[in-house]
C-alpha cells in the first residue's frame, strides 16, 4: 500500500508540474531567476528568487498556500467534486468538518488546478492495491 507521504509527494509533484511546466517563476516578481534552496515539509520544494530576494514554495500563491489540509485530501475532494458528491459526503470522506469541506469545494470550483488534483485522486482510487485491501478485508 502506498503511504500517505508517497501520495502527498505525488500531489506535490503534480502541482509543481502544473504550475511551472517549463521553469519555475517567482510568484512575487515573475522572474525566472530562481534557485532551489531546500524542501519544505519534506515534499514541497522551497525556492529563492535571485531577482527580488524573496522565498516561496510550490504552494505559494495557490488556494493551498495557507491550508492545514493535506494536498492529498484536496485531491480526494477534487475527485469527489467531479463525481457530483454532496459536500457532506466530501467532508466525511476527506475527514474534515462540513465548513472546511464547503470552503474547499468553493475554492476548487474557482481553481484552474482542479483537473490536476482530480487526475491524481482518480489514479489513487483505481490503484490495484486498493482492490487487494478490499478483497482481503
Amino acid at each position: 500500500m502506498a503511504s500517505s507521504e508517497d501520495l502527498e509527494a505525488l500531489c506535490a509533484q503534480r502541482l509543481r508540474g502544473a504550475r511551472w511546466p517549463e521553469q519555475v517563476k517567482c510568484p512575487h516578481c515573475h522572474s525566472d531567476r530562481v534557485a532551489d534552496i531546500r524542501p519544505y515539509m519534506d515534499v514541497f520544494q522551497r525556492y529563492l528568487c535571485l531577482a527580488c530576494g524573496r522565498t516561496f514554495n510550490d504552494k505559494t500563491g495557490t488556494i493551498f498556500e495557507n491550508s492545514k489540509v493535506a494536498l492529498s485530501a484536496w485531491a480526494e475532494a477534487a475527485y469527489l467534486l467531479t463525481t457530483d458528491e454532496p459536500v457532506t459526503v466530501i467532508a466525511e470522506n476527506v475527514g474534515v468538518s462540513y465548513p472546511t469541506a464547503l470552503r474547499m469545494v468553493r475554492e476548487l470550483r474557482k481553481s484552474s488546478l482542479l483537473h490536476i488534483l482530480e487526475e491524481v485522486a482518480r489514479e489513487r482510487l483505481s490503484r490495484p492495491w486498493q482492490q487487494l485491501e478490499i478483497e482481503s478485508a
